[in-house]
């Protein structure tokens, strides 16, 4: 059941998306104000990182194969790359891309450009799998409707088994 949950209540409910209706959900398996993935119970709270490995509150160490977000393939505490971080916190944290560009990103994307097939190509930075999709179909949209170009009315994809 989608919603949205609301404190203020002795137990946590959602308003169902489908009647707007209020369902109460069972009482939470651990402390955690955190709505994690499993609700099952306790998960380690990750503490330090070195390598290929994080270490959890209790001095546990665990192979970080989890390979979700776009970073985790850098590995943790590697003193290179916490450098350049802070050198680039230093400089600027953040401009919307929509308004300004940076020297780093110029950089990475003259670099990515040399390395495609072809040569000459322009880069979008996004920060994921699902981002990168939409902004394909999105821009695929933009260049064939309302010109002389192809008209694309549906996007072909592979379906999961």
């Amino acid at each position: 059941m989608a919603g949205a949950l609301y404190q203020g209540l002795s137990r946590p409910f959602a308003v169902g998306a489908e009647n707007e209706s209020i369902v109460t959900m069972a009482p939470q398996a651990n402390a955690s104000r955190v709505f994690h993935r499993s609700l099952k119970g306790e998960i380690p709270i990750a503490e330090g990182g070195a390598g290929a490995y994080l270490r959890d509150a209790q001095g546990k160490q665990y192979l970080d194969a989890s390979c979700g977000a776009a970073v985790s393939c850098l590995g943790h505490g590697d003193p290179r790359i916490i450098a350049a971080i802070k050198h680039q916190l230093d400089r600027l944290a953040f401009a919307h891309t929509s308004f300004f560009t940076n020297e780093p990103a110029e950089e990475l994307a003259e670099v990515l450009s040399a390395k495609a097939p072809g040569g000459n190509w322009r880069v979008y930075f996004l920060s994921g799998g699902s981002e990168a999709n939409e902004t394909a179909l999105k821009l695929a949209r933009r260049f064939t409707s309302g010109s002389s170009r192809l008209q694309c009315r549906w996007v072909a994809a592979w379906r999961r088994r």
